[in-house]
């Protein structure tokens, strides 16, 4: 996920690129006969967590499948980065499901939880949208734009531009009416999957609880600079 968004370099791990990374990666998913030599690298933990993962999965579970599709979203984010893609509103949504779905679903496999991402699904558009709003302008100044083509269109505001300038966004009642809507949704989101928490597993609670703190911080603190 650091790699695809540029927070980290790849070739601090040996790839000349994400992509590369991926590649390998997935040669490894699909191979689980692949040797790899014991050590401190990303081959072997990636071989150690899918041990462990097939290990502790139940019947139903992939896990090769879901690092697999998991890695498919996190190309999807790097070749938005990289091009200066600028998205519409249903593929922002789709790209916010799969990044999360998948990475959720495996870590709740790992911590052998009876929950599966299907029964929490409001968690992936919960984080999309409300890590969106979070961090706009430190992701416009890395060329990620999470902004909808369509507000920006309506917006009048240029999407290189702006990722070549996010204080563009300064002022502009579109993009303010938009965060505010975006947020509004956060938080019906946030309500939904909290009610669902007495419900779950102890191991999801704990898992889930921890999560919604961090988000709850967020939307609490985006209120106070919209209202």
């Amino acid at each position: 996920d650091d790699m695809a968004d540029g927070d980290l370099d790849p070739k601090a791990f040996g790839y000349e690129n994400f992509p590369e990374y991926v590649k390998t990666a997935k040669s490894q998913i699909r191979d689980g006969n692949v040797e790899v030599k014991r050590d401190f690298t990303l081959d072997f933990l990636l071989k150690y967590t899918l041990e462990n993962l097939e290990r502790d999965q139940k019947p139903g579970d992939d896990v090769r499948q879901d690092w697999d599709m998991f890695l498919d979203a996190m190309l999807v984010e790097y070749d938005r980065r990289i091009n200066h893609k600028i998205l519409t509103k249903a593929e922002l949504e789709t790209i916010d499901d799969n990044s999360f779905s998948y990475a959720h679903n495996i870590m709740l496999i790992s911590l052998r939880s009876k929950t599966r991402f299907k029964h929490i699904e409001e968690i992936a558009q919960l984080q999309g949208k409300i890590f969106a709003l979070a961090d706009l302008k430190p992701e416009l100044a890395l060329f990620t734009c999470k902004i909808p083509k369509e507000i920006l269109e309506e917006a009048k505001i240029d999407g290189e531009e702006l990722m070549n300038n996010p204080n563009l966004l300064d002022g502009n009642e579109v993009i303010r009416r938009w965060m505010k809507e975006e947020l509004a949704t956060g938080r019906e989101l946030y309500d939904k999957l909290k009610k669902k928490i007495p419900n779950l597993d102890f191991t999801t609670k704990a898992y889930l609880t921890f999560l919604m703190k961090g988000v709850e911080s967020k939307i609490k603190k985006m209120e106070k600079q919209l209202n």
